[in-house]
């Protein structure tokens, strides 16, 4: 049963970046006012994870069973009616981050992030996109030589700094956590990358929208929690074949690899 006292869970999966999560949860200690609990899905498979806060539960998964396998995990256990997905490398939080949630008050909003800037605070680029993925915008960013979804085209907000988009990052963003369990969570097919931009559409497609409200600022230092860039590219290229597999059919998908192929060798 829902405790009513805990308004929102912060869900942190942690793989080799344990002082990054302790130092989170001390940002969160400090920059949330409203109640909370802490969930670190830990799936570091050498150290566990310890820590004195009694608001911060750790479930230590053995091995990296993955980014949405964690989290599926720890929403299992969440008792907020907010859910925070948050990275360990996600700092300089805006203070009272937790008024975010207000922003739920709109109508039909299904997912909310706030504005997530770079260590020179400048904006990221792929923290959220204003159009959706398709076939042709990775073709055409692969030919640009880009990042082949992670492109947000415009920074301009409609009134009280909301933007409404098609996908945000998995970086950080609040959800309640009973459309999360109605969407399914995060599919667990994704081991890293595009799970974030999967569950956006899945919850688009319930006339939900994704909302970017930019009077709240978080920083974030990308790739904090893996150095292994060989890995991080293998698995980035598997999610996308399995996204493009899974909404435009394998036709399609096998024919971005097939581009990405030719154009690595020219």
């Amino acid at each position: 049963m829902k405790d009513k006292g805990i308004t929102i869970s912060f869900l942190i999966v942690n793989y080799d970046s344990e002082e990054h999560v302790k130092r989170l949860i001390e940002e969160l200690a400090i920059k949330v006012r409203r109640s909370y609990e802490v969930i670190v899905s830990n799936n570091d498979p050498v150290h566990t994870f310890t820590t004195e806060y009694s608001n911060v539960i750790v479930l230590e998964n053995g091995h990296n069973i993955g980014f949405g396998k964690a989290h599926n995990r720890a929403a299992q256990r969440a008792r907020g009616r907010y859910l925070c997905v948050i990275n360990p490398d996600i700092y300089g939080i805006t203070d009272h981050i937790d008024d975010i949630v207000v922003s739920f008050e709109g109508e039909n909003v299904g997912i909310v992030a706030p504005r997530i800037c770079d260590q020179y605070h400048h904006v990221e680029k792929w923290s959220y996109g204003t159009q959706d993925l398709t076939p042709w915008s990775v073709l055409w960013n692969n030919m640009r030589g880009k990042k082949e979804h992670r492109v947000g085209r415009s920074d301009s907000c409609i009134p009280y700094g909301m933007c409404s988009l098609a996908w945000v990052t998995g970086a950080l963003f609040f959800m309640e956590k009973s459309l999360f369990e109605k969407v399914g969570g995060f599919d667990e097919n994704f081991f890293l990358y595009y799970e974030d931009v999967d569950l956006c559409r899945r919850v688009k497609a319930r006339g939900f929208s994704i909302i970017r409200n930019i009077s709240f600022t978080a920083h974030h230092i990308s790739g904090a929690s893996s150095n292994d860039y060989g890995r991080k590219k293998k698995s980035y290229y598997e999610s996308q074949h399995y996204y493009f597999t899974k909404h435009h059919g394998l036709l399609w998908s096998g024919f971005i690899k097939c581009v990405r192929i030719c154009l690595r060798r020219t």
